[in-house]
């Protein structure tokens, strides 16, 4: 076979594996649960001022031999490789219904100058982010251990904005299906 044989049925190979693993297990939720396998967690409850920080080590493998360009990506960019972490049926599943929106500016001091990406559901419905240098602040709603949503706390993780690049923005397929998701998110 020569080359541009073999780079094609490896093209399409990709996309489908990333087609069957999209077609995944998938459920249906109107809430974003939190993946802390790789971050570090604080939390702070709106009654009182409690926190506390765990670290866990992450490990990514990468198929991929480049490593992510240092360019500029906006904050909807950012917020779809967030919601990918975080809880990428979810996201999917509410943006192919067209019922994801992006925005800035919540009236909140909590999340003050974060954007967030939600359902426009409760408040387990959003997903908050903010970039500062090379990380990305996280927080999300939860109610766990709570008696009522209204009574739960925000969780706050941090990742590295490489660390995002190199899981969802190496790749040009890649860089692609992020550019499809930004492009569909409403306002």
């Amino acid at each position: 076979m020569n080359k541009v044989k073999v780079a094609s049925v490896a093209v399409a190979m990709t996309v489908l594996g990333l087609g069957l693993a999209a077609c995944g297990n998938q459920t249906s939720k109107d809430s974003a649960p939190k993946d802390t396998s790789s971050k570090v967690v604080s939390t702070s409850n709106a009654n009182s001022t409690s926190s506390a920080s765990a670290a866990a080590s992450s490990s990514t493998s990468s198929t991929a031999t480049s490593t992510p360009k240092d360019t500029a990506l906006d904050n909807k960019t950012v917020g779809v490789m967030v919601a990918l972490l975080e809880n990428p049926d979810w996201f999917k599943e509410y943006l192919s219904s067209g019922t994801m929106h992006y925005g800035s500016n919540y009236n909140s001091p909590e999340v003050q100058g974060f954007n967030y990406l939600t359902t426009n559901g409760d408040q387990l419905s959003y997903i908050f982010f903010k970039q500062e240098g090379n990380n990305v602040i996280i927080k999300q709603w939860t109610d766990e251990g709570a008696d009522m949503v209204a009574h739960g706390h925000y969780e706050t993780t941090t990742v590295s904005l490489d660390r995002l690049k190199q899981d969802y923005y190496v790749t040009d397929a890649q860089k692609a299906e992020v550019q499809g998701y930004v492009n569909e998110l409403k306002e």
